[in-house]
């Protein structure tokens, strides 16, 4: 169905359709048609036109009136040139003028004028006598358009008690000869058929709801389609164009918060490396916790080369039923991708734009000059009892910090207050995408062709992201029950990853620039001098996916078709990486005038390494499928053999110690010890037998029992095999009679279940073999030196895979004729077998590692629902409202853990969600009320005896809570017995999101809202730690919040010279770097974020078709607009491992373009 926003003036519509309603147009009703005549005698127009193309002085004709033109184009040449001049001319005039010109015929109905050429047999049709019983009827116009305002080409439209019918045309139009009030019956496929009576009413505007009973959605599952009213498997589905609505990369962005079940954690913003982690329902394991991407049918995990413009929809598998086709990839859920294919109609040109920038979604404020030094100050006193020891200064003059900012005005080389944000960073950064798609065909071939170009630059200059994409696809009918289909997806992707250095640390009151141009250093370190230095680490990589199909019904058995595939998707990945030494400049303040020396830092060497990776994926498909209903029974069914080979290869070579500066390998050292190479080669197959068999009863009582029987060859031969089954029920209560005939509000309600398994690869292949590792040099042998062996690990012959148990309760639920949809489950995974590392030292005389074992359990549980609205007014505003929450929380029944732990019901990690951070358990901060004999310290002889890790304590560290002992009980002092659970794991818990749409006259409005919570985040790092390094600078998060004894109920610890143990402190982590610290330094991540917000302009197609266009959109797009969060200072989304020592992720705004021809 094509669909249009806005009806065209200029209808071209089909010849039997016009010379059907010309042969119609009978006698008009006398008042009307002396209204009529009177107009066409009394309007004047005004045309002036030389040698000008006859469509153009059609349009301003109608610009000037209420006429309009009725012509079939194939008929007409509208492009014939005509020159007339008329000033207050009637249309008749007009049109005589024009007959002369152009020997066309123009015969006027009402202020409908209907122009043909001179063909006889239209001239007879035309100059037949009316229909006496017409005498009365009059010519009734209208559009019809769904709930959401887009017109629909095809409706029927028939007038009851007549034979009166035609159909609509490509813009949603429609006219007929029809009596001046009645009743007209509207239908179309998919929709609810609407009766309308027009009473003299015309133009109609007819809106048809969604024919939600029917549910003849066809939705995209594992090996195939189904129809959404007989679907048993969780599974959740949303157009391309939705996700397209955000400026990214690709789609792993965008898909959570819009469907349920789908959570994601962001990795980096750094362009080419913006991919975040995914789950689908949680997580579930310990290993491998990556879902499946499947593109077009084939598994290929190449989610980052889709061009976004060419995907038609993506479908999340989350259940048994769902899943268990695909066996042991499946248990992590599965992302199906189905691009876009061509359709049968006339060809049809998109093109698609978008230019904008990028900025940081958080920006780091630190410390300038004067506070960093303040700060400093401050630490020292701190840390020598609130004064100056004999022989000693402060790190800075209280003079020279006041006099500093003059000082700074007037010789900043000397006196710099320097800022890496204003100084490196390019805040505001370019993003941009041109995108075009051509589509058509005919009864026997459609297709499809999309090329994008796709451009992102990074906060550095060096740092770029490019990539070419082509997607095109040939579907042939070649024989009457033969088909064939072609498909390619082939991506070219260049980027610069570096270097990109860390410049949050650099201290203010170190040069970064002198104004020279020349750069400074801080603690030895040049974030300018890496940048500077010409250094590069350059990746192409170049991916083909490539299809072929041949599909045969066989007509000796009715409903059974056959179906070969075969793909074949070549990588091929080169990196280079060159790698020169940086250099800084230090200020002599000594010499007149000033002199600055090039100081480098560490080896004065340049060093070139590249490497090729080539990978080739082999897929065969072999499919059966058969459907057919015998009255009330529906029974269909599917086999697939699939067979799958992945071969890999690389080959890597370096030299040091270059002379030149010439990046090329034969231009560098002859010494072969400056000389490394290395390569491998590595191949994985897999086979697998699939089935899916589902029976249907009266569309009321649904059963469907699938599965897969798979093989891989990571696994020792015995253990090569395993069956993953599954089985669903459904039941639509809403087709029994006891409701379908009493409730009528209840569109649609099914419920659902199923149980099944799935499977998970192992991280590493070939575990069960015992492996050597090669060393050269080893020993000498005679006089030569030799390579050796050495097995580090021993192997495991009964590994295999893990295997998860899913299941699921759901229901399907359509309210008031579509008004309202809701979709619920309710679900539980239970994974076993997953690798786990045995918690035993042996002795160092075995020597060997111990190998994995399939050892883990856990279980996963959680609720996810949908919830749908739209709603169209009679003004022609359309709303809509869709919304969807998930909530998933895992549990580690059985882990490898030491006794210590397990037998402490704080310490213990059995029970716990994986990743669940431990710590000691804060308090607070010790005040100065706590100082109760007034000696600056607090220590027994003011009622406190804990010991915390054997330090001095004073009001403003962190206060621990003594929670166990050896013996079970406090023991007076805090170690790794009060170690306790300190927060959520970094990964969120709960994620939801919603969006409100709008139309309205060309006007369309998008708010995407997406949010998480429980998940936390340890926020130690260089904005709240002061001095974590080499005085290392700290933000104005802690200057503003740290204790002071006017700061009682201050958010950070007092300051120091260098971070104590005893307030950053963990088990795992004593210096506050890692994942997790105490309860004091873990924040929740929860927020809400305004992830994309577009604002459009369509313009009336009488504009647009001026310039031959069908489709012009103007749009506004904002991405990660605005955030709510509890760390204003921090993005929550960061990376939870590297914090603000990661690349930034970004928000994005762009203007943006859609044509179409």
């Amino acid at each position: 169905m094509h669909k249009s926003p806005v009806p065209l003036r200029f209808l071209q519509v089909r010849c039997t359709r016009i010379f059907f309603i010309i042969a119609l147009l009978g006698i008009i009703s006398p008042s009307r048609a002396r209204e009529a005549n009177e107009y066409a005698q009394t309007k004047s127009l005004n045309l002036s036109f030389k040698a000008t193309q006859l469509e153009r002085v059609l349009r301003e004709i109608e610009k000037q009136s209420e006429f309009l033109f009725f012509y079939q184009s194939a008929d007409i040449n509208v492009n014939i040139r005509v020159t007339i001049e008329k000033k207050d001319a009637t249309i008749y005039q007009v049109l005589e003028e024009l007959r002369k010109q152009t020997k066309l015929k123009y015969i006027i109905q009402k202020k409908h004028i209907i122009i043909t050429d001179n063909n006889p047999e239209r001239e007879t049709l035309l100059n037949q006598p009316p229909s006496s019983s017409l005498s009365n009827d009059e010519i009734i116009t209208g559009w019809v358009q769904d709930t959401l305002g887009n017109r629909i080409t095809g409706a029927s439209i028939f007038l009851k008690t007549s034979s009166i019918t035609t159909s609509t045309d490509e813009q949603g139009r429609f006219f007929l000869k029809a009596p001046s009030k009645g009743i007209l019956r509207v239908s179309y496929v998919g929709y609810l058929p609407k009766e309308i009576n027009f009473e003299g009413r015309t133009p109609l505007t007819i809106i048809l709801n969604e024919n939600i009973q029917s549910l003849d959605e066809i939705i995209v599952v594992a090996y195939g389609e189904q129809k959404k009213s007989v679907k048993l498997a969780s599974v959740s589905h949303i157009p391309g164009a939705e996700l397209n609505k955000s400026s990214t990369a690709n789609i792993s962005n965008t898909m959570a918060g819009r469907l349920s079940g789908v959570s994601i954690r962001p990795i980096s913003g750094k362009p080419g490396e913006d991919n975040p982690t995914i789950y689908i329902r949680g997580v579930g394991t310990t290993g491998n916790k990556s879902p499946l991407i499947v593109i077009d049918g084939i598994i290929r995990n190449n989610i980052n080369q889709v061009n976004n413009n060419d995907i038609e929809s993506v479908s999340i598998l989350k259940d048994a039923a769902a899943i268990a086709p695909y066996g042991l990839g499946g248990a992590n859920g599965v992302i199906l991708i189905t691009t876009k294919s061509g359709k049968e109609g006339k060809a049809k040109v998109t093109l698609n734009s978008y230019f904008g920038i990028q900025r940081p979604t958080v920006i780091p404020n630190m410390l300038n000059a004067e506070n960093y030094m303040k700060l400093r100050n401050e630490a020292y006193l701190n840390d020598n009892s609130n004064q100056v020891p004999a022989g000693g200064a402060l790190p800075f003059s209280e003079q020279l910090i006041a006099d500093y900012p003059q000082l700074h005005a007037a010789n900043p080389n000397v006196y710099p207050n320097s800022n890496y944000v204003d100084e490196m960073v390019n805040l505001n950064t370019a993003i941009q995408s041109y995108s075009a798609q051509i589509s058509g065909g005919t009864a026997q071939t459609n297709y499809y062709v999309g090329m994008g170009y796709f451009d992102q630059k990074g906060i550095y200059d060096n740092l770029y992201y490019k990539r070419y994409s082509i997607n095109s696809k040939i579907d042939l009918q070649l024989l009457k029950y033969t088909r064939l289909f072609l498909s390619m997806n082939g991506t070219v992707e260049n980027r610069n990853a570096g270097p990109a250095p860390i410049g949050i640390s650099y201290i203010p009151t170190q040069s970064l620039y002198y104004n020279n141009g020349l750069w400074g250093e801080s603690s030895g370190k040049s974030p300018l001098g890496e940048l500077n230095s010409g250094s590069y680490d350059r990746f192409n990589n170049n991916t083909l996916l490539l299809s072929v199909g041949l599909e045969q019904k066989l007509p000796f058995i009715e409903g059974l078709t056959a179906k070969a595939v075969l793909g074949y998707d070549p990588n091929f990945l080169y990196r280079k990486t060159w790698t020169k030494p940086y250099y800084y400049y230090i200020l002599n303040t000594d010499t007149a005038p000033y002199s600055f020396t090039r100081t480098v830092n560490g080896q004065e060497i340049t060093s070139l390494r590249q490497q090729d990776d080539k990978n080739d994926r082999y897929t065969g498909q072999f499919y059966l499928n058969y459907h057919r209903a015998f009255g009330k029974h529906e029974v269909s069914g599917l086999a697939v053999f699939e067979a799958r080979d992945i071969r890999n290869r690389w080959i890597m070579a370096s030299r040091r110690g270059f002379e030149l500066d010439l990046d090329e390998l034969n231009l560098g050292p002859s010494d072969k010890v400056e000389f490394d190479n290395g390569g491998s080669s590595s191949r994985t197959t897999q086979t697998g037998l699939v089935y899916r068999f589902t029976y249907a009863y009266s569309q009321k009582y649904l059963l469907e029992a699938s599965g897969r029987y798979d093989g891989h060859s990571f696994f020792a031969p015995e253990r090569r095999w395993a069956f993953f089954p599954a089985f669903s029920a459904g039941w639509r209560i809403s087709e029994e009679g006891f409701l379908k005939n009493s409730i009528t509000w209840l569109n649609d309600l099914k419920v659902r279940g199923s149980w099944g398994k799935a499977g998970n690869l192992t991280s590493n292949a070939f575990q069960y073999l015992s492996a050597y590792n090669l060393i050269s040099n080893a020993y000498l042998f005679g006089n030569s030196i030799v390579q050796g062996s050495v097995m580090n690990l021993e192997p495991n012959p009964n590994i295999t895979w893990e295997v998860s148990r899913n299941s699921n309760i759901g229901f399907d639920a359509t309210f008031l004729n579509g008004l309202i949809s809701v979709t619920a489950d309710i679900f539980q995974q239970k994974r076993s077998g997953m690798l786990l590392s045995p918690n035993v030292t042996v002795p160092v005389e075995y020597g060997l590692g111990l190998a994995e074992e399939n050892a883990g359990i856990m279980t996963n549980r959680g609720v996810e629902f949908e919830v749908g609205s739209k709603y169209q007014f009679a003004n022609g505003l359309a709303l809509q409202l869709n919304a969807n929450f998930s909530y998933a929380k895992n549990r580690m029944d059985q882990i490898y853990e030491s006794l210590d732990t397990y037998n402490s019901i704080n310490r213990r990690r059995t029970g716990r969600p994986w990743l669940t951070p431990f710590g000691y358990q804060a308090l607070g901060l010790f005040s100065t009320a706590d100082d109760v004999n007034g000696d600056g310290k607090i220590d027994a002889n003011d009622g406190y005896h804990i010991n915390q890790f054997g330090a001095s304590l004073y009001p403003g560290d962190v206060k621990y809570t003594d929670l166990n002992g050896p013996n079970g009980e406090p023991d007076g002092k805090i170690d790794s017995w009060d170690e306790t659970v300190s927060g959520y794991a970094p990964y969120p818990r709960i994620t939801y999101g919603f969006t409100l749409g709008a139309t309205l006259k060309g006007i369309d409005f998008s708010a995407f809202f997406q949010g998480a919570a429980q998940a936390s985040i340890n926020i130690q790092g260089y904005q709240t730690i002061p001095f974590r390094l080499n005085n290392a600078n700290v933000s104005y998060e802690y200057f503003n919040n740290y204790w002071r004894p006017d700061r009682q109920d201050a958010i950070y610890p007092r300051i120091t010279q260098a971070p104590a143990q005893k307030n950053t402190t963990n088990l795992q982590y004593a210096n506050g770097f890692g994942p997790y610290s105490s309860s004091f330094w873990m924040r929740n991540t929860n927020y809400l974020r305004l992830k994309n917000l577009v604002i459009g302009y369509t313009l009336p197609s009488k504009l647009s078709q001026k310039a031959g266009i069908s489709v012009l959109r103007f749009y506004l797009s904002g991405d990660n607009v605005f955030t709510w969060s509890g760390l204003g200072f921090m993005d929550p989304e960061i990376n939870y491992e590297l914090r603000e020592e990661s690349y930034p992720l970004q928000k994005t705004y762009t203007f943006g373009m859609n044509v179409s021809f």
